[in-house]
């Protein structure tokens, strides 16, 4: 598989990932990173990221995870727990 291009074409779809800013920065099989610039906008009245973002992050990280094996997904559910401040 070549990761460089999926990586490429999952950045450049328009997204609420692009949105936000995340851009991914690595899938290998088994694997995937993600990166986010964090700006004052993403911030909860507490000055921590706002934990919708964090677990946008990790969605983005999830799917392309499944995308580094061939596959397609979307998350049907899902169980966060914040453990610190972002």
């Amino acid at each position: 598989m070549d990761y460089e291009k999926l990586i490429r074409a999952r950045n450049e779809a328009h997204s609420f990932r692009n949105y936000l800013g995340i851009v991914i920065t690595g899938i290998r099989e088994g694997e995937a990173e993600c990166e986010l610039e964090i700006r004052p906008e993403l911030e909860n009245q507490l000055h921590a990221v706002a934990g919708g973002c964090l677990y946008t992050i990790a969605d983005t990280a999830a799917g392309s995870l499944c995308a580094g094996y061939g596959k397609k997904a979307v998350t049907a559910a899902a169980d966060f727990h914040y453990l610190n401040a972002g």
